[in-house]
């Protein structure tokens, strides 16, 4: 078995600055839900790559992805705004952005 490879960061330690909002305005543009967690993670990693001077290597999908499903989901979930099981709003993209404008800064 080959060590772990250390030049990967581990999904938690990869900050994701506007993935909460990212995944918001993500599933307001589609009008049934998204089932495919991993597009759901491409529309963070871009929204992350598009506002913060890094590169595509500094978060990995598969990181971003792990993050997403573990953290950033389940939160936007627990405050009634997600299905996680479905991934679709369950709020107004309006009630959404006051909710998250007064959330925590890593999201």
């Amino acid at each position: 078995m080959s060590p772990p490879d250390s030049s990967q960061p581990d999904s938690l330690e990869i900050p994701l600055e506007r993935a909460q909002p990212a995944i918001v305005d993500f599933l307001d543009s589609h009008e049934n839900p998204v089932e495919n967690l991993e597009l759901v993670a491409i529309a963070v990693r871009d929204a992350e790559l598009e506002r913060r001077d890094v590169s595509p290597e500094d978060l990995p999908l598969s990181a971003v992805h792990d993050r997403v499903t573990s953290t950033h989901l389940p939160a936007l979930a627990s405050e009634g705004l997600v299905e996680y099981s479905r991934v679709a709003l369950a709020a107004s993209s309006s009630e959404i952005e006051s909710i998250l404008d007064d959330a925590e800064p890593d999201r």
